[in-house]
């Protein structure tokens, strides 16, 4: 418990630290400039219209680790209603004010909300933030908890060397290593990019009907 709790003060702690900025900076690599933001913004968000843009409508979807929303209005392009999920609430004032955007403070491993209840859930950069292998399993028993049947789950994170350490706080894992984890999922498509100057990998998921 002293460990999760150590866990949880870090991030809280960097990411009110971060949303002290202003612009795409503020949940970007610290050494890119204006110009590498917007253009690794702009390749992202190309990315989900195309791999988003062949998939039905979600009623309900969930964004864990919103940030300050960057993405956020991009997922409800493809959808009806969005929870956003942050453990900062520095980043979630500053979250974009839309009827259909409800914010929520809370743990990716122990998530406050009904089993059964998002058709869609999108997860990006976040994963690589639960170092230890027991939370990022936990986060992944969230997810199978509270997604209904036949629920899509998009995943976007860094690449490279398994296991390395990233500004010290962000573990590297290959995408075949967390595929391995969602078991109960099958893989719809998968893109490969820069996001900048980091590789990273994009993938769709779905329910299988017996999970």
């Amino acid at each position: 418990m002293g460990e999760r709790a150590d866990r949880i003060s870090e991030q809280i702690a960097l990411w009110n630290k971060r949303s002290s900025k202003d612009g795409l900076i503020t949940v970007m690599c610290s050494d890119f400039s204006e110009a590498e933001a917007r253009s690794a913004d702009e390749t992202q968000k190309e990315i989900i219209s195309r791999m988003l843009g062949m998939l039905p409508k979600f009623t309900n979807g969930l964004e864990i680790g919103c940030g300050f929303g960057r993405l956020s209005t991009k997922w409800l392009e493809f959808g009806s209603e969005l929870v956003a999920v942050d453990v900062s609430e520095g980043m979630l004032k500053k979250l974009p004010k839309l009827p259909t955007l409800h914010p929520l403070i809370a743990d990716f491993v122990n998530l406050p909300l009904k089993s059964d209840a998002f058709d869609a859930i999108f997860a990006s950069n976040v994963l690589g933030h639960l170092k230890e292998d027991a939370d990022l399993l936990a986060a992944i028993d969230e997810i199978n908890r509270i997604s209904t049947p036949n629920c899509m789950l998009f995943i976007d994170e860094m690449t490279g060397q398994e296991g390395d350490l990233i500004a010290g706080h962000y573990k590297i894992r290959n995408p075949d290593t967390i595929s391995s984890l969602f078991s109960n999922w099958s893989i719809i498509t998968r893109e490969y990019y820069f996001f900048g100057r980091q590789p990273h990998v994009a993938t769709t998921y779905t329910k299988n009907h017996s999970a």
